[in-house]
């Protein structure tokens, strides 16, 4: 018997696209984290020239990692209790709770890097 959530192909086509999407993800994770690296390397070198730009650009990575982290994980909080809203058995509580709770801390997550950058930027010590 097939597995519900298989509506077409066999198991292991759909083994196979679970597999591709991801070797996907972990592909551009590491293209990410080498363009972060040189970022940083970038921001190292001018802190040595100009503290207070390369403070203003350190804030700006911080920004723009954070809402992309922080965003896409209270997306897949928001989808996870979307997708067990029915709320019919004990599980699918406990699906809407994980969503929520997930949603809440990465507002709160964003809340705190974003208050981080701006204090990073406002330094002037």
């Amino acid at each position: 018997m097939a597995s519900p959530g298989i509506a077409s192909g066999s198991r292991r086509a759909w083994l196979a696209r679970r597999f591709l999407v991801l070797s996907g993800a972990v592909a551009l994770g590491l293209v990410l984290q080498n363009v972060l690296s040189a970022r940083l390397d970038g921001i190292a070198a001018l802190a040595e020239r100009d503290m207070l730009a390369a403070r203003a650009e350190l804030a700006l990575v911080f920004r723009v990692v954070g809402t992309l982290v922080f965003g896409l994980t209270g997306a897949l909080g928001v989808a996870i209790a979307s997708s067990s809203r029915p709320m019919r058995d004990t599980r699918e509580r406990l699906g809407v709770g994980v969503g929520i709770a997930l949603f809440v801390l990465s507002a709160t997550g964003l809340a705190l890097i974003w208050y981080m950058a701006a204090v990073l930027a406002a330094c002037r010590a």
